[in-house]
């Protein structure tokens, strides 16, 4: 069993490489603060969280776009061996010349245990992200003490076979889902995706936010929900959640509820 933290950290308008230090600084100021005297296994900031989503910012992400191992990688390398803890953090990554929106994970001991490159980038109501990025071109799992976890990023989610790779081929328990959810016509969406995925897939699900009145309400679904155990979802201000992940749960749900095994398709292809 692990212990998730999901950190829906506001993030303001960043158009200069000081602004993003400073950002990114007030992040780890917050995290240090909290996990300081608490205790988690793996904290978790949402999409492109060392920089606001906009096309002010993207026009400069020449400026603002880091190798894998630049500055900001090291601020955060510093925090995760400080506190011995896993952190998955969103930044934008610039490999020969192009650009991705990528999920960096640090481990315990600072070291840098991948990055995940969103595969599926969007190009459409708030979001005009195929101007400015390029496609990851393969998924990305990690383990964090006995718990396999798959990372997606926003737009991946309406995929779904993107969710069953995860769950089928790779045995994952949990999916980080880092997003910078809008409030525009995809928002309402958006928790409906989460649900369903999870319980298809049998799996948990963290879907994390940035704060702020147009963004918010990150969640979070257990692989089935009932009466007594419902998703949890964040409101709109900054806040850091934990959550439990257990694999004796997971193993309950897909032993009660048995549906891998009654998959005719899985037995089909």
């Amino acid at each position: 069993m692990i212990r998730v933290a999901a950190y829906q950290c506001e993030i303001p308008l960043i158009l200069t490489k000081e602004d993003q230090l400073n950002h990114v600084q007030r992040l780890i100021d917050t995290i240090r603060g909290r996990f300081g005297r608490d205790q988690a296994d793996l904290i978790v900031l949402p999409e492109l969280s060392t920089l606001s989503y906009n096309r002010e910012t993207f026009n400069r992400l020449p400026m603002l776009a880091e190798e894998a191992n630049g500055k900001i990688f090291q601020q955060f390398s510093t925090l995760a061996k400080e506190l011995a803890v896993t952190i998955a953090y969103g930044t934008a990554i610039v490999e020969d010349g192009v650009f991705t929106i990528a999920q960096v994970i640090v481990g315990t001991t600072g070291e840098r245990i991948g990055v995940y490159h969103k595969m599926h980038v969007a190009q459409f109501e708030s979001s005009y992200e195929k101007e400015y990025f390029g496609k990851g071109r393969k998924p990305f799992v990690f383990q964090v003490n006995d718990i396999r976890v798959g990372v997606m990023i926003c737009y991946d989610m309406r995929f779904p076979q993107f969710a069953e790779h995860y769950a089928l081929n790779e045995d994952v328990d949990l999916i980080l889902h880092p997003v910078a959810f809008f409030r525009d016509e995809t928002f309402p969406s958006w928790h409906h995706f989460v649900i369903t995925r999870a319980l298809e897939n049998q799996v948990y699900w963290m879907s994390v936010n940035q704060a702020g009145p147009f963004f918010g309400q990150s969640i979070f679904s257990y692989p089935w929900l009932d009466r007594d155990n419902k998703a949890v979802i964040s409101g709109d201000e900054e806040e850091i959640t934990c959550f439990d992940v257990d694999r004796d749960v997971i193993a309950h749900y897909r032993t009660y509820y048995p549906i891998r095994d009654d998959n005719q398709f899985l037995k089909i292809w």
